[in-house]
């Protein structure tokens, strides 16, 4: 590969981050894990480790001056940074407003603290972590998807404003994966179900049946890191690329919105609370 190439990686302390990093180390990038505690970064063999609080301008700052004091370039940046919190949008804004925090703001703060460096690179390759869900959303889930629909929406702009200096930009959208993402789901769920004021305390006891139910033959995250890896390898990568899809889910995904809605209300109606 000749020089080695800098890939700034984030949320990395566990799931995709973490198993992506592994790849990159081995394929010989010079690589910058990072996550909000350093500690939760022993276990990887990246040769920076860095802490990073994608919420904070602050931390993002200092992460990437450090990046650039370390290896000299960032050529890859993934934003993989981010949450999910299950509820219905009149109960949980906090939530919302956090997700959005995270997962939108987040990888906005890197992209811009990125761009100048790959500018003066005349070089880069950006990968933004979406989801299915920003092209489906669904009772209880709405912010979570509305914070992916919109770094989807980021992602096409940046791809046509950066382009031109030579840093190409792609979403990657993974559907249902074996993560750390689950086991916090399912506590999220078992406190929204012992809410019993709330008039959705019904839908979050079948939503957390079905959530149980769906997941247990989910793709592990290597899944994505291979697609990731495809998409900044690759000379001319495609917009997008989707990862970890299952048969099931790219006919759900192509069959108009109606149809969507009444495959989940008929999953909801065959679990029991």
């Amino acid at each position: 590969m000749g020089e080695s190439r800098v890939a700034l990686v984030t949320g990395c302390s566990s799931g995709i981050g973490q198993d992506l990093a592994g790849r990159l180390v081995q394929r010989g990038y010079e690589v910058v894990a990072t996550a909000r505690r350093v500690e939760d970064l022993s276990g990887l063999q990246a040769g920076t480790k860095l802490s990073l609080d994608v919420t904070d301008d602050a931390s993002v700052g200092a992460a990437v001056e450090a990046a650039l004091a370390a290896h000299g370039r960032i050529d890859v940046l993934v934003n993989n940074a981010g949450f999910s919190l299950p509820g219905a949008i009149e109960d949980r804004p906090e939530a919302i407003r956090a997700m959005f925090e995270t997962n939108l703001f987040g990888a906005l703060r890197l992209i811009r603290a990125v761009s100048p460096t790959m500018r003066r690179q005349g070089q880069g390759r950006i990968v933004n972590i979406g989801s299915i869900s920003g092209r489906w959303s669904l009772a209880l889930w709405g912010g979570y998807s509305a914070t992916k629909a919109a770094l989807a929406s980021i992602t096409y702009a940046a791809r046509g404003e950066l382009g031109p200096f030579g840093i190409k930009v792609v979403l990657v959208e993974p559907g249902p994966i074996r993560t750390g993402f689950h086991p916090k789901t399912e506590l999220a769920f078992e406190g929204l179900a012992e809410n019993m004021s709330s008039p959705y305390a019904d839908l979050y006891r079948r939503g957390r049946a079905l959530n149980a139910a769906l997941h247990g033959k989910d793709p592990g995250p290597e899944a994505v890191s291979r697609v990731v890896l495809r998409a900044i390898e690759a000379r001319r990568p495609a917009l997008h690329y989707f990862a970890g899809l299952s048969p099931g889910i790219r006919l759900v995904l192509a069959a108009p919105v109606g149809l969507r809605e009444a495959f989940f209300e008929a999953a909801l109606a065959r679990v029991k609370g």
